[in-house]
């Protein structure tokens, strides 16, 4: 059974992170307290689609019925709120700031070779991850959430129990793909985060 979500938004942000895996000591350790943020800031959007899946799917059939009220406003509050999906998701932004700031303490502060921050802005997608297409492509995963679940409330609003509980059954079946796509792009996540600890300590 094939996914629910467009996960080609993800795959941006998992090619940034593998290429912050090949930094070297060199191009990290004089820029520790900036690759830290820069971590978060590029990773924001892949961690809140790992959280609103895990979170959507984490109900079993005998928990659906006490459970599923909580989820659906869990969804709502911090994922569809249009002010918290904003700040849920990746700034191109912040990404480039991170970077000017690491590339001018490097270049003018510290006066050393830039190395493969000469290449950061191409191989952190920045200009994708600042286009509006590509934004609205990401935020049509919660518009996806959004309509599924809000066809389970309704069943449960209707007091349809039976249909409501397959409804959930199906969403929660299609997300289970996306969510070990989602596993593999975290584990990358956490690769990443080891990387850099390593070398900054």
């Amino acid at each position: 059974m094939s996914g629910m979500l467009d996960l080609t938004t993800a795959r941006p942000i998992v090619e940034g992170l593998n290429w912050m895996i090949t930094l070297g000591s060199s191009e990290i350790k004089n820029v520790k307290a900036e690759m830290r943020e820069l971590l978060g800031h590029l990773s924001k959007s892949l961690l809140s689609l790992w959280d609103v899946t895990q979170q959507v799917s984490s109900l079993s059939d005998e928990h659906f019925a006490n459970g599923f009220e909580s989820v659906y406003t869990y969804f709502k509050r911090f994922y569809y709120d249009p002010e918290n999906l904003e700040k849920a998701r990746t700034h191109c932004t912040d990404v480039s700031r991170d970077v000017d700031r690491i590339t001018f303490k490097l270049s003018i502060l510290f006066r050393t070779n830039l190395g493969k921050w000469s290449d950061a802005e191409e191989c952190l997608r920045l200009g994708l991850l600042g286009d509006a297409s590509y934004i609205e492509e990401y935020n049509k995963n919660f518009e996806t959430l959004n309509r599924e679940l809000s066809t389970v409330h309704a069943l449960v609003r209707e007091g349809k129990e039976e249909e409501a509980e397959q409804a959930y059954r199906g969403l929660r079946q299609r997300l289970c793909d996306d969510m070990d796509h989602l596993n593999a792009y975290i584990k990358r996540l956490r690769e990443a985060d080891d990387h850099i600890r390593r070398i900054v300590g």
